[in-house]
């Protein structure tokens, strides 16, 4: 969720009060690596965007994620004091979805996965 508000057109482009172009796309490009290992992303992107979460609030049906401006401005290396603190909540609806012993959170559109067991076993049930 973190990672896909920060990879938004808006948020890159309002992150910094009167950023210049050069600034813009220079934060779009630090915003695109953060995360990122040499050769691809690997569990040390979420641990990283993770890491910039101050607080996490679950309420009825959604999510709040506030971001930490000491953080993000350690990390970015930009001035504190030119950035847009209100682009740094983000609240997005969720579902809990529960099977099992199985808990599932799908935030806002995110499209699900396939559940390959299930239709593993629909499968073998148009067979039988």
């Amino acid at each position: 969720m973190i990672k896909r508000n920060m990879s938004r057109p808006d948020f890159r482009a309002g992150f910094i009060h009167e950023a210049t172009t050069d600034e813009t796309v220079e934060l779009g490009t630090k915003l695109s690596l953060l995360g990122k290992t040499e050769t691809a992303e690997t569990d040390n992107t979420r641990n990283t965007h993770l890491a910039l979460a101050e607080r996490i609030d679950v309420d009825l049906g959604e999510i709040c994620v506030s971001i930490s401006v000491e953080h993000l401005v350690g990390v970015l290396d930009v001035d504190q004091a030119r950035v847009a603190e209100d682009l740094l909540t983000i609240a997005s609806p969720f579902q809990h979805r529960k099977r099992g012993v199985e808990t599932k959170l799908t935030i806002d559109n995110e499209p699900e996965k396939t559940d390959e067991t299930l239709l593993r076993n629909i499968a073998r049930a148009q067979v039988f």
